[in-house]
């Protein structure tokens, strides 16, 4: 189970358990092993093939490739912006209604509620960092 402090939904944690143990299943049959145990090294090669997995996920959401930001690092800028310029012309939250009239990208209300669940994670003084990136620690 994800620690009780964590953000991570708790269907995405069982997502990627689950995923993980196919992962230790494949690479214990992969090597032949003559027991039905999946051992701590099945799982370790799971675990570092996960990690990679979140890694390469991050880079696909944060990175274009070709210098530029991603669209989605886009769309939060801009809906930060739109937070910040709310809060400073109308002293008030910004809403999901604000996020779908203001923002093209974004075309209904339950992907503004979604950006604007992003939004209340990114302090309001610091600007969104291009240069963001994911860390994942090797298991071993």
């Amino acid at each position: 189970m994800p620690p009780k402090e964590s953000k991570v939904p708790l269907s995405f944690f069982r997502r990627i358990m689950f995923r993980g143990v196919r992962y230790a299943l494949m690479y214990h049959l992969l090597l032949r092993k003559d027991n039905f145990v999946i051992d701590d090294q099945d799982m370790a090669w799971a675990g570092r093939l996960m990690g990679l997995h979140v890694k390469d996920a991050g880079t696909l959401l944060l990175d274009t490739g070709d210098g530029t930001v991603s669209k989605f690092v886009q769309v939060l800028q801009k809906a930060e912006s739109l937070r910040d310029k709310i809060a400073r012309e109308e002293a008030r939250p910004i809403t999901a209604r604000d996020i779908v009239t203001n923002i093209w990208d974004i075309e209904n209300a339950s992907r503004a509620r979604d950006i604007l669940a992003m939004l209340n994670e990114i302090p309001k003084k610091a600007p969104l960092r291009q240069d963001f990136s994911i860390s994942v620690g090797v298991y071993r």
